[in-house]
């Protein structure tokens, strides 16, 4: 009994000392919290123990998404942090950038955020540089997509404007 009052001590310990790491934030700071797997009902459970705002950046290696997580993170987070971007198929990924859900690459964040930290507090400075590499890798993408249907669009016309000469 004395053993199981004491771990519950510890765990009750353990919650005041990550509540006042997200309490003690500075104004130029954002928190990164790790929920894993990220599910709607995880979600839900560390809004109601440890808060969950707007600045706030959630690392996971798995999401299972659903409307009421998709529905939460839009209205509580700035984004997901993904640890294993294979585990998330495209289609997913695509799903949560349409409803307004940022989902960015451990990769760009691993000089500043480490994996096995449940809370931590980071510069918005350092991870200004972070989101600024993963999103010109985005719009390159985006571009080189850009481009490449420009190029097929010109193909077509030109065939077009041949088959219509002839």
């Amino acid at each position: 009994m004395v053993e199981k009052l004491e771990n519950i001590v510890r765990e009750l310990e353990d919650k005041i000392e990550l509540l006042k790491r997200v309490a003690m934030r500075g104004p130029d700071e954002i928190i990164i919290k790790k929920i894993d797997p990220l599910t709607a009902e995880n979600l839900e459970k560390w809004k109601r123990e440890f808060g969950l705002t707007k600045y706030d950046l959630i690392l996971t290696s798995n999401v299972e998404i659903s409307k009421n997580l998709i529905s939460t993170l839009k209205n509580n987070a700035l984004g997901i942090i993904l640890i294993d971007t294979k585990r998330l198929h495209n289609r997913e990924r695509k799903t949560l950038e349409r409803n307004g859900v940022a989902v960015f690459p451990y990769d760009y964040f691993s000089t500043v955020i480490r994996k096995e930290d449940l809370i931590q507090k980071v510069k918005i400075d350092s991870l200004q540089a972070c989101i600024q590499s993963a999103l010109m890798e985005y719009l390159d993408e985006a571009e080189r997509a850009y481009i490449e249907f420009r190029s097929a669009l010109e193909e077509y016309r030109k065939r077009r404007l041949e088959e219509l000469g002839e």
